[in-house]
Formats: structure tokens, sequence, C-alpha cells
């Protein structure tokens, strides 16, 4: 009997397309098979009203506890979550709160104290800078259960680690995402170009060189700009959205464009307003991917590695690929290329697309042999050893330890407090 209750980590509650794309379907495709996935999200909420699933906050000890107990498999992914764009340090796996990539590290490690199935599942690994991060996708690497990666870059970091387990490698599963029904591209006016940006710190230049190629290669009234939110909420602390990024951009460009904004919360409404447009300039791997499913004309702004293997897979020529760190003058040749009028002929998929989309189904595939090998009940009785970390232990020890030191705040403040009013109490008094 194949597992029925399947708890499931990544990047979800920020309104980020691609995640949200991705834990969609990892939804799907866990109902084929009957079992019912519960969320670990950054804005839990958030994840109950666009996937009408149950959902724990990301940093409460105690609710993902339980729903980790209640599993009888614990996913982790899909997307590319193990990385060091952004911190990750060994030190953040042993406090629950630490808004840090250890966050995702964390759950596996509860699932394996408690003895719950895990599930590495479509997988973009790196980069991995530095000995700690590589140290603990290492480990992580030696005793995952099931796994399943998104590109070779992935496998060839995998085997740099050491680790030389069979994994499965497939693109990654957007490409298999079912597309809504959409509505087809009204006939004559002004093209419209959907433009999916992000803020990029490594080339905070990219912008102004985009636009000032923009504006010299397409005139006000060729085309009407259609900006697009990829990542569309905001959680204090948590999450940025690309809102203000885009709204700097769409005033830079100038108000004699025709442009407007576009913000959806689920994928399927942002497919659908994509289908609607005539071309797309993508700098979101997933937005890429829909592009090209759509068979719309891209010019792909590529940021990092996991963008350039979607072009290469999908056979989108060099000249309508641009690095984010180009000079000028690319960014000229480039836009200048893909807006010429035979780049800009509607195309439907192409075969390589179609490939694509059948491969990815590898996951699925990886997916359902885990639930079939993850009994139910496996999960719900803690299998405690005497080896190792009791991670669950050192949580619960940071956790009463910041309050022990916020409550000692408190006191010393209270005896400021009482001192002062002591001392006030006897000048009152007189001598």
């Amino acid at each position: 009997m194949a597992a029925e209750r399947v708890l499931v980590g990544g990047w979800y509650g920020a309104g980020n397309l691609g995640d949200e794309m991705l834990l969609d379907l990892f939804i799907r495709w866990c109902r084929e098979q009957g079992a019912e996935p519960t969320a670990i999200s950054i804005d839990a909420p958030a994840t109950r009203r666009l996937h009408g699933i149950a959902a724990v906050d990301i940093f409460d000890l105690d609710g993902v506890l339980g729903a980790m107990r209640d599993a009888d498999l614990f996913a982790l992914g899909g997307g590319g979550l193990l990385q060091t764009h952004h911190n990750f340090t060994l030190g953040a796996l042993y406090d629950f709160t630490a808004a840090d990539i250890g966050s995702y590290v964390r759950p596996m490690l509860m699932a394996r104290q408690l003895g719950v199935p895990t599930l590495f599942w479509a997988q973009g690994l790196g980069p991995l800078e530095g000995d700690e991060p590589r140290a603990v996708v290492r480990d992580l690497l030696s005793w995952v259960g099931h796994a399943s990666l998104r590109d070779d870059d992935s496998l060839a970091l995998v085997r740099e680690l050491g680790c030389e387990r069979a994994f499965p490698v497939a693109p990654d599963p957007a490409w298999a995402w079912p597309l809504p029904d959409t509505v087809a591209r009204a006939p004559g006016g002004a093209r419209r170009i959907a433009i999916v940006p992000r803020s990029w710190d490594t080339a905070p230049a990219w912008s102004d060189h985009f636009l000032g190629a923009l504006r010299h290669r397409l005139a006000p009234g060729e085309a009407s700009i259609v900006w697009m939110v990829s990542q569309a909420n905001a959680v204090p602390g948590r999450a940025s959205d690309d809102l203000d990024f885009i709204r700097s951009m769409m005033e830079r460009l100038g108000g004699e464009y025709e442009q407007s904004l576009q913000i959806h919360a689920s994928p399927s409404d942002w497919a659908s307003t994509l289908a609607g447009c005539d071309a797309a300039i993508v700098m979101r791997m997933h937005a890429q991917v829909l592009a090209l499913r759509l068979g719309l004309p891209v010019l792909a702004i590529e940021y990092d590695p996991k963008m350039a293997v979607v072009s290469s897979d999908a056979g989108l020529k060099d000249a309508h690929r641009v690095s984010v760190g180009s000079p000028p003058e690319a960014w000229e040749h480039h836009l200048a290329d893909w807006l010429s009028a035979p780049a800009m002929a509607a195309a439907s998929p192409s075969p390589a697309v179609a490939a694509l989309a059948s491969r990815a189904l590898v996951h699925r595939g990886v997916l359902h042999a885990a639930l079939a090998a993850a009994h139910p009940g496996r999960g719900t009785q803690p299998s405690w050893r005497s080896e190792g970390v009791d991670w669950i232990g050192a949580w619960r020890r940071a956790a009463l330890e910041a309050e022990l030191a916020r409550t000692r705040v408190r006191m010393a403040e209270l005896s400021q407090r009482l001192g002062d009013a002591e001392a006030e109490l006897a000048r009152l008094r007189g001598p």
C-alpha cells in the first residue's frame, strides 16, 4: 500500500511562478496515487488559499514536527533550493528560526531522525561555494532515500562532491505542467511583448543597458509592453517581491511607451496572460519554459546557468540569448536581431520543446516510486537513534536559549527602572 500523507518543503508561499507551478504539479501527481500533500511554506495561509491543501509555517518547529510525525514521506523540492546565492551556513542547521538555505535542510534532518522516508525531488543544485555548504549537501546525498535531478550540471556537482549514487536526471518538471486553456492572440494592432525581469545584485547595470537598447531599437507605438511579475508575494523578513523593481523599470522606460503591469497569484492565470502576448523577454527560468512551450519568440536574459541549460536544451539561437553581464553593445545586437521580422514570426513549440516535456515525466515516475515505497504509518512513530545529532532537541534548546536571553534583557530593563524609581523616591523624601 502506497503512502497516503506526504509533507513537501520548498520555496512555497512567496508567489514565485516557478515554485508554485512545481507545487501544483506535485499535488496533481501525488493525488494520482491517492496521496494528499501538506506543504511547508513561508506564508502558510497563502499556500492554503492558492492550492487548497494544508500548510505549516517553515519556522514553526512544533507545526513542522507535528506534520512530519503524521507523514508517510517527506519530499524536498523541486527547484534550485540548495545554492549559495544566499546564506548557507552550518550553524543555521542548529537554529530552526534561522532564515538561511539551511531552512530547506532542517526538515530533511528531522525526517531522518523520525524515520520518515525522504525524497530529494527534481533538484537543481548549485552553485555551492565554500566548505560548509558542500559538506552539508554531501552528507544529505549520502543517505536520502529517493532523488531526481533536473540537469547534467547538478549531476556533475554531485559527482564533484564524491557521491556516486545513480540519480535520474530529467528536465525541470515545469516542462510537463499542464497548460491551461488559453485565449488566442488577437490579430492586428501593436505587438504585445511580455517582459519578465528581476533584480540581480551581481550585475546591477543590466537593466540600464537593457532599457537603453530597448529605447533605441523599439520606437513608441511599435509594441505594447506587458510587464509580468514573477514573484508577487512580499512576506516581511522572509521574501521580497519584484514589484518595486519592475515599477522603476517602467518609469525609466518612459511614459511615451504603452505599458501595463500584470500581477497574478496563480500559475494558470499567469500562463493565460503570457499566452495572449506575441513575444517574451524573460529573466526567470520558469517564465522561459512557459514562453517556449507556448511557441512564443523568446529573448532569454541569462543570469544563472539554469537559464543557459534551458536555452541550450530548447535549441534557442545564440543571438536570442544575452548574458546579464553583457556590455551595452551586446544588448543592442541581441535586441536588434530578436526584434527583426523573421524572429517575431509566430511559431509552434519546436520538436525539442515537445521532447523536453516528455522527458520531464521522469520526475513523476520518481515521485510515484517514492510513494509506493513509503508505506502508511511508517512516519507516525518516532524512531529515535542514539547516534548522530538530536536535531529536534537542538532546535528546542536554541528556542529556549533565545527566550531566556529575551527574558534576561527584560529583567535588566525592569531592574534599571526599579533603581531609577527608588532613587526618585529617595529624592522626593528629602534628607
